[in-house]
């Protein structure tokens, strides 16, 4: 009995640590954003590396903030700012996913 528990612990130790990334140096994405829909939170970023477009939802646990690492809200995204942008969700087709981290930069 007392190796199942200890069994059981280990693993949910391990589930609980691979649940969430650590954000590193590289954005999964970088580009332009094109749109924003203020009711809805989400911003279309353009791609800069191809001609892909992809809708993302902006959350009260994004961060946002710029280069110089000064904390922003929604209200400082602008469309044509570029920005860098971190997310935990996989994207399917051009749906998007879940924002983790924006850092806007400036040109």
């Amino acid at each position: 009995m007392k190796i199942q528990m200890v069994l059981l612990l280990f693993v949910l130790i391990f589930l609980v640590g691979c649940s969430e990334e650590e954000l590193d140096g590289t954005p999964r994405l970088t580009g332009e954003i094109v749109e924003i829909e203020a009711n809805d939170k989400k911003i279309l970023v353009k791609s800069s590396s191809s001609a892909d477009e992809l809708w993302l939802t902006v959350t009260e646990d994004t961060e946002i903030d710029s280069e110089s690492e000064e904390e922003l809200g929604f209200n400082n995204l602008e469309e044509g700012t570029s920005v860098d942008i971190w997310f935990y969700d996989s994207i399917i087709g051009n749906y998007g996913g879940e924002i983790s981290h924006i850092t806007i930069r400036k040109e």
